[in-house]
């Protein structure tokens, strides 16, 4: 499997269409199985994406997978529906979203988005402090893609997760942790994480950026990788 990591300072205004053009270009040269982003890549400084701005970034990232094979997880868009914050990562695969996941848990560069516009966050942190919602959670942050099973976490979700539960169900091929600033790599024991055994946890993290890689071998995780990857030209790929 190959796995690409997108590799960009987050938050900050980065232009949109040369966002979109490299990851375009990430999908026809590199063809990773794998393409990710960190949190905050889809973000103004000032401002929020209206919901029908991110609607049109959904649209261009899902043509831009039409026709590959590569699972499409392009970091999180910040946007606002009526007066509320949203921090959503999408799921893309061959032209479609498969499923979007929001970010539950409220950290400083949120409330600073909220602050700046005037709007709410739905802040669920408690209730994943409580160990609540452990199903719904798996649910809502797992897909299936060729037969393997994937679970995406936003940086803080995965935090207070692991903080507050005794030891996660086996669930998972393949973890990602889509993060900024605070750095979440291998930091759980390895009962508190989602993978089978062979399983790979995957961290893109804007605050560097840096993004770390790792594998479960014989019940432990095991880091085959230099951490952090090495970066080059704003991406990293890595074979396993």
């Amino acid at each position: 499997m190959k796995v690409t990591l997108l590799q960009r300072k987050t938050p900050g205004d980065h232009n949109l269409a040369e966002v979109i053009d490299q990851i375009s270009s990430l999908l026809t040269t590199i063809a990773p199985d794998v393409l990710v982003g960190p949190e905050y890549l889809f973000s103004h400084s000032e401002r929020l994406y209206t919901e029908e701005e991110k609607s049109k970034i959904l649209k261009q990232l899902e043509e831009l997978t039409h026709g590959s094979d590569t699972l499409l997880i392009p970091g999180s868009i910040i946007w606002k529906y009526n007066y509320l914050y949203k921090n959503t990562v999408p799921i893309i695969h061959q032209g479609r979203t498969l499923t979007t996941i929001d970010k539950l848990s409220a950290r400083a560069i949120d409330g600073g988005f909220c602050r700046r516009n005037g709007v709410e966050y739905l802040d669920s942190k408690d209730s994943l402090k409580r160990g609540l919602w452990l199903d719904d959670y798996l649910k809502s942050h797992s897909v299936n893609v060729r037969g393997k099973d994937l679970l995406v976490e936003i940086c803080d979700d995965h935090y207070f997760r692991v903080e507050n539960i005794t030891e996660a169900p086996k669930v998972a091929d393949l973890q990602v942790i889509v993060s900024c600033q605070k750095t979440h790599h291998f930091t759980a024991p390895v009962q508190k994480l989602f993978l089978r055994e062979g399983g790979i946890l995957i961290e893109c993290n804007g605050k560097k950026p840096s993004s770390y890689i790792a594998k479960i071998v014989n019940g432990q995780l095991y880091q085959g990788y230099e951490s952090p990857l090495p970066v080059q030209n704003d991406f990293v790929s890595v074979i396993f």
